[in-house]
């Protein structure tokens, strides 16, 4: 038997970007949104230390077979966050530069995806430049 081939559905947004801890006295910015791949840090600052959250809606692929699997990736700096599905949580906020998860039983007609990413402030060049590659999409054995 031949390993599955995949499909792939970017998400790369619009993504929603909610500050959900900064330091005291910073000052809250409006609504933020952003896509991915791309500097989504940018809006709020160099300056910028706290946990944010990146949430993003999606629709069930449509033609899906049962028990085909459907996989969420998420490619990002390894800088620790929680990843939910639909409130369920796909990891334990682990540092890690790419998730893979099952989420064939999870997915609804309409699904709610967040990601918390804790922003160190000042990040080095290298890490801005990850941070801007982030990549997010589901993969679809065929």
């Amino acid at each position: 038997m031949s390993d599955p081939t995949f499909h792939s559905i970017r998400l790369h947004g619009p993504w929603q970007i909610q500050i959900l801890q900064q330091e005291a006295g910073a000052p809250q910015p409006e609504p933020l949104s952003c896509r991915l791949p791309g500097d989504w840090t940018a809006p709020l600052g160099p300056e910028f230390k706290g946990t944010v959250q990146l949430q993003r809606h999606f629709n069930r692929p449509t033609g899906l077979q049962a028990g085909q699997p459907v996989y969420l990736v998420v490619e990002l700096a390894p800088l620790p966050g929680q990843v939910r599905l639909n409130d369920h949580v796909l990891n334990r906020a682990e540092p890690a530069e790419r998730l893979r998860s099952d989420i064939s039983g999870w997915l609804v007609e309409r699904n709610h995806l967040t990601i918390d990413v804790e922003l160190p402030g000042h990040p080095p060049a290298a890490e801005a430049a990850v941070l801007a590659a982030a990549e997010i999409r589901l993969e679809i054995a065929e």
